[in-house]
């Protein structure tokens, strides 16, 4: 391992020009007709859907600067990033039992049909470009190839496959961390890509003990740079290796793969590797169900569903509907599959399955039942505020589970903050249990609070609400332009989400237009209203849109406007799942709460828990990540509006945070009914309101012993007297 390789070297297919004309030259062979090629999309239109993914913007125009299609345009990257790959080896004496199975016949069958003047260009081209990288020193072969792959494939490509990339020193990290008698036991990494925990096993053990890691992996490519990235590294220790145990196949479908006669066949199983594994580690595709293909879902469906950790709510019409992902699949799989009785799994996972109301409720059973074998989870290590992974801004964890035991609580729990600004890596040890202590509860760190979480955890008799959900916020979300009597002149601001659509002017109906309130100009009372969204639901029925002979009669101008849109609307994916027959403009996630007068509102995705007091409210409609109390009185509010915002129901909040606040978040806290004629609830409206006119703190000492009065002291003297009144019966 030497000093790293060149920064300023650009690999981008799209900024680098020789980069550019090379996968041009690969396209200008009219990739369509090779049977390699035909393989190859084949296979890869089993994980990425072709109809979905020619739909995508972003995605046209990749296609339109290459002016090629998007398989065409992959596959001709993964060529580049092969014979890169073979540029690398080409002077490295490889034994025989190594050669064998090295290289990749589908690869090598697509570049043997190119023309003989084309196939010289091509290697020209790479021969001039490997040039260039030979000027620099390698650091490491799984960070050369990393970053050659992450920036010939734009996001656009690794997107649809889940291809985020663990970087080697938290590879590293959770190998170290291992515990010593798993040393000579078998690991698998079953989602291995370009065997970057491999190469953290080899660091750590040296290359003799190859043998005991097995890699699994799906995408072909990968699998070649695995082998090619050992060989480079241990290119003076070839005689210590008897084989490269990397395969290619797909797990779940318990799959090996070759190309064989321009076709991909099953050529085997893993078998040999059932319940014999010490230790499972990685980081799992983190793909979610309705994301995945109809035809991955029907191959994998039974199984995922025979764990019984699909989401109860895949069959109701909620906004969390069929979010489960892969990786608890994964999880679940490969300690029932892979790992022997008291062998350990260690993965990188999205923190939400142990911390979200919303989702996790079933993965957190941690028992698989149908052969009634639990495993334990040994220790969390938090890392969200740890960003390592590039492009992704979800919290995600370290955890470590133990086959055959049951989970006990607290488990161990460690929140990681990464270096920053010379500070060196700061860790916070605490520990965590469910919340309310509810079986499958989301998880909550007590941080050595566990008294007073125990004390304000109990019935919450309030629910909140999210915000209106358009799927398409482009159309909805509009700016006025000038109002004229019933009507008003508006401009549909047509690049605020995530698809971007013409703008549209308009005049249309005054009545239908309301104030838009967005996370971001959350304020108490004085909220900062920006723009504007078009709400064509029926008055009377806020959760109906708008009856679509009505709307022609009544809102003739605003049917105008959305007719524009209809294409785009009946596409929208919560509309053909939830609103499929209903007329093609409706909204989802509304109802009469939604135009409440006053609402304590929140931000869905934020680092701290902090409700504000919208009042005069019934004309604003907040957005999806706005999250809300509707309420009527002020004097509730006000009470609300303390208790929430006070010290010990925000830490309690947070503890069970990944920095999303759903609805359900204030399930969390002991809230009971506002009573107007209850003296401690009056007294902390009052209390309330008077800090929130003064802004001087002045009152902070009186309404924290309010608060303790009633979570800590009112608490139990209101026990003593049910169980008094109990007796007296």
């Amino acid at each position: 391992m030497n000093t790293s390789l060149h920064k300023k070297y650009n690999f981008d297919s799209e900024k680098n020009p020789a980069l550019f004309n090379l996968a041009k030259e690969i396209l200008s062979n009219n990739l369509s007709r090779l049977p390699s090629y035909l393989a190859w999309q084949n296979y890869f239109t089993k994980y990425i859907d072709p109809e979905i993914i020619h739909r995508k913007k972003d995605i046209k125009e990749f296609e339109k600067k290459f002016d090629a299609d998007f398989f065409e345009i992959l596959f001709a990257i993964h060529l580049i990033v092969y014979l890169f790959g073979k540029k690398v080896i080409k002077d490295i004496d490889i034994p025989e039992k190594l050669e064998r199975d090295l290289w990749q016949g589908l690869f090598e069958d697509g570049i043997n049909n190119f023309s003989i003047e084309s196939s010289k260009s091509i290697g020209k081209k790479i021969e001039d470009e490997y040039q260039k990288l030979k000027e620099d020193k390698i650091k490491h072969a799984y960070d050369l190839f990393e970053k050659i792959y992450r920036d010939i494939a734009p996001r656009e490509v690794r997107k649809p496959l889940g291809e985020y990339f663990t970087p080697l020193t938290l590879a590293e990290r959770m190998v170290s961390g291992v515990d010593k008698k798993y040393e000579n036991e078998i690991w698998m990494d079953n989602s291995s890509g370009f065997g970057v925990f491999l190469f953290a096993y080899l660091n750590k053990f040296g290359i003799k003990r190859i043998n005991n890691f097995v890699c699994i992996e799906v995408n072909p490519l990968s699998v070649f740079i695995t082998k090619i990235g050992i060989l480079y590294e241990y290119k003076n220790h070839l005689k210590d290796i008897d084989s490269l145990p990397i395969y290619w196949g797909d797990v779940l479908l318990n799959e090996k793969y070759q190309y064989e006669k321009g076709q991909i066949i099953a050529s085997g199983n893993f078998a040999d590797f059932q319940n014999k594994v010490g230790v499972v580690i990685g980081n799992p595709p983190w793909v979610s169900w309705k994301s995945m293909t109809k035809e991955y879902q029907n191959l994998v469906g039974d199984d995922w569903r025979s764990y019984d950790i699909f989401e109860k709510n895949i069959t109701r019409k909620t906004l969390g509907a069929c979010n489960d992902d892969l990786s608890s699949y994964f999880v679940y799989y490969s300690i029932d599959k892979f790992i022997k009785n008291t062998g350990l799994l260690k993965f990188v996972i999205n923190l939400s399955l142990f911390k979200s109301n919303l989702a996790g409720k079933q993965f957190r059973q941690f028992n698989i039942k149908k052969n009634n074998t639990p495993f334990k989870i040994i220790n969390i290590q938090d890392l969200s505020n740890y960003k390592v992974f590039q492009g992704i801004t979800n919290s995600y964890c370290i955890f470590e589970a133990l086959k055959g035991e049951k989970t006990t609580y607290p488990i161990p729990y460690s929140i990681i903050y990464g270096k920053k600004n010379g500070r060196d890596e700061q860790i916070t040890e605490t520990t965590a249990r469910p919340v309310n202590n509810e079986d499958n509860g989301a998880l909550i760190t007590v941080n050595g609070k566990e008294a007073c979480f125990n004390s304000i955890e109990g019935l919450c008799e309030y629910k909140a609400r999210a915000g209106v959900c358009t799927w398409l916020n482009s159309v909805y979300w509009v700016r006025k332009i000038k109002k004229e009597g019933d009507s008003i002149r508006i401009a549909n601001l047509g690049t605020c989400g995530k698809k971007k659509l013409k703008e549209v002017e308009a005049e249309i109906e005054n009545d239908l237009v309301f104030r838009l309130l967005r996370a971001r100009n959350l304020n108490d009372f004085q909220q900062v209203i920006e723009n504007y969204i078009v709400v064509p639901q029926q008055k009377g029925n806020l959760s109906k849109p708008i009856p679509e002979d009505l709307m022609m009669k009544k809102y003739r101008n605003a049917f105008s406007f959305f007719s524009n849109f209809k294409d785009e609307l009946v596409e929208r994916s919560g509309y053909k799942k939830f609103l499929n027959g209903q007329p093609f403009y409706g909204l989802y996630n509304i109802g009469p709460y939604t135009i409440a007068p006053i609402k304590l509102g929140w931000q869905f995705v934020s680092k701290k828990f902090q409700v504000y007091l919208i009042d005069n409210a019934e004309d604003i409609i907040p957005d999806l990540n706005v999250m809300f109390i509707p309420l009527e009185n002020m004097d509730e509010a006000y009470y609300l509006h303390a208790l929430l915002n006070s010290k010990y129901a925000t830490e309690k909040i947070e503890s069970s945070s990944n920095w999303t606040f759903p609805s359900g978040s204030i399930q969390k806290v002991y809230l009971e009914k506002y009573n107007s004629e209850d003296a401690l609830h009056s007294r902390i409206s009052s209390t309330q309101k008077s800090i929130l006119n003064n802004k001087d703190g002045a009152f902070k000492d009186e309404i924290d012993e309010l608060f303790k009065e009633y979570w800590f002291n009112g608490r139990k003297k209101k026990a003593i007297m049910n169980q008094a009144s109990l007796s007296l019966v």
